[in-house]
């Protein structure tokens, strides 16, 4: 169906999905494409990205600078004016493709599930111009349609865990060229050797959101690996990694404006202490960090002042206690040690001057999934020396700074996690908002940097089917087939398709991240413009 007028949705407090439809349509998806065009070149709003579905445009925005009521005013004003959202001229690529073989390994089944020749199924594929719906899923993977109906196939029943970088498959209607290797479930018909994203670009992927595509056969292709990665660390490194723990990774407040070519936003876990962490040691609030998620050791290789913030640990310098939520003065040779005090939670450790890793579209946060950003995109390991920014003034005159009581007591707070109702809701039985605001639920091993999965009374639908894939914000809460639901956090995807039954408030998503796996966690409904004026960097 295609609704008379868009529907305006709250998706949590910092962001808004615009439907057109809950349909796949082509002239729907060029309408929002031409609005995400339009409000990417409008300046003056507090916009953070645009992320296009098949038939819906999510916005985030910095709920700082406005909120839901003002924001939507004006989306609805535009898109009463049809010639602010005109659709533009799409670019056409082609993309050389060797069909079958060890390229296709799953041509031989499309061949006898649709009953055509090896050659039919090569120019059915090939003869159509396919749209780009969206990009999601991982970085640069773009969907595309539609397949014609001879050569729809269903997915695998058992995904590949590894598909290689290039790799052409169907599933369903949809096509779409894998831009890394990845585990995936389509069915696979060619490859190519173009490369379809490369982070030292920008923008990073060859497809993107309304762009046409045209698969070319090609007897064979050359594929060439790409360069590696060029890391300039500075010759004063200051500090060096002993035991790296699990999972230490650079982070900072987050890689915004590359969510429409599948880029999570990434960036710490725990907001408000990061915040803090690079408040004490005098930072810009954006300086990269170390997040630390178990014991860590490192040693100073000159003096500096670190802040240790996020959940309760033991903080040594040469085997002396030192106090955490404070500035510390660290002299050259010092060994740091950092130890939790319970499993599960984040701690970051900031360092006078910031960690120095060259900057990725924007941002030094650590994308391990995507392999760029951070330090060499990836977890730090022993032996790794870490380049700090330089500092002006004399660093000594930052250590000795404390955290107020104020703050302390907000960073350890175990209110309820706060959520407004979601953009799916009508998906979901009556009884099934009130379970989740009245049930216990509990936090699974299976808890990430992705997703948080929670397990508690089932969340049962109202609706049967699949929702059509949009995008999804920080802290929707998506509930699969199963009714147990799951949080996304710092790494989600950017698209889903799974219906989100509410969004936890960006202010208590640190609440959440620090949760442990066996902890209770108990949800309050609450209304959007309850807390606007209510963002936690206030303090």
């Amino acid at each position: 169906m295609i609704y008379p007028e868009p529907r305006l949705l709250p998706a949590g407090d910092a962001a808004i999905l615009i439907e057109f439809a809950d349909e796949i349509d082509d002239a729907v998806n060029d309408q929002v494409h031409a609005l995400a065009q339009f409000l990417r070149a409008q300046n003056h709003l507090p916009l953070l990205d645009l992320i296009p579905g098949y038939s819906s445009l999510l916005v985030c925005y910095d709920s700082a600078r406005t909120d839901y009521s003002t924001l939507s005013d004006y989306v609805r004003s535009t898109l009463q004016s049809p010639q602010a959202i005109a659709p533009a001229e799409p670019r056409l690529i082609e993309i050389p493709t060797a069909y079958g073989g060890e390229n296709g390994p799953d041509l031989t089944f499309i061949v006898e599930h649709s009953g055509l020749s090896e050659s039919q199924v090569i120019s059915l594929h090939s003869s159509v111009i396919y749209r780009v719906y969206f990009v999601g899923f991982a970085p640069g993977f773009a969907y595309l349609g539609s397949v014609p109906d001879p050569i729809a196939m269903p997915r695998l029943e058992t995904p590949r865990t590894r598909v290689p970088a290039g790799s052409i498959g169907i599933a369903g209607k949809q096509t779409g060229v894998y831009p890394m290797e990845s585990p995936g479930g389509w069915r696979l018909i060619g490859r190519t050797a173009l490369n379809l994203f490369d982070h030292r670009n920008d923008p990073p992927t060859l497809l993107r959101p309304g762009d046409r595509v045209r698969f070319v056969p090609v007897s064979s292709v050359r594929f060439i690996a790409s360069p590696a990665q060029f890391i300039a660390h500075s010759k004063l490194s200051m500090l060096s990694l002993i035991d790296p723990g699990i999972l230490t990774t650079i982070q900072d407040a987050g890689r915004w404006g590359y969510q429409a070519y599948g880029i999570p936003v990434s960036g710490a876990m725990d907001a408000f202490a990061f915040a803090s962490a690079n408040r004490l040691v005098g930072n810009a609030s954006n300086a990269a960090v170390i997040e630390i998620r178990s014991p860590i050791i490192l040693q100073a290789q000159e003096r500096q002042v670190i802040a240790l913030t996020g959940v309760d640990a033991t903080l040594l310098v040469d085997r002396r206690v030192m106090p955490t939520w404070a500035s510390v003065f660290v002299r050259a040779g010092s060994i740091i040690e950092i130890n939790p005090k319970r499993v599960g939670g984040w701690m970051y450790l900031a360092i006078r001057g910031g960690i120095a890793v060259p900057s990725v579209l924007g941002s030094r946060s650590t994308y391990v999934r995507g392999g760029f950003g951070g330090y060499e995109g990836r977890a730090l390991q022993a032996g790794d020396t870490l380049s700090i920014g330089e500092s002006k003034g004399d660093i000594v005159s930052f250590a000795g700074r404390i955290e107020s009581d104020e703050v302390r007591a907000f960073a350890n707070r175990r209110s309820p996690i706060r959520i407004i109702l979601g953009m799916h809701a009508d998906w979901f039985s009556s009884d099934a908002l009130s379970i989740l605001t009245s049930g216990d639920f509990v936090l699974t091993d299976v808890a990430d940097r992705m997703g948080y999965r929670l397990s508690g009374p089932r969340l049962t639908r109202a609706r049967s089917g699949e929702l059509i894939s949009c995008g999804v914000p920080l802290g929707a809460i998506q509930v699969p087939s199963d009714g147990q639901p799951i949080v996304l956090m710092a790494d989600h995807q950017t698209t889903g398709g799974y219906p989100i039954i509410a969004t936890v408030i960006r202010e208590d998503m640190p609440i959440l991240a620090q949760r442990a796996p066996g902890e209770r966690v108990r949800f309050e409904l609450i209304q959007v413009s309850q807390v606007q004026e209510n963002f936690w960097t206030r303090i």
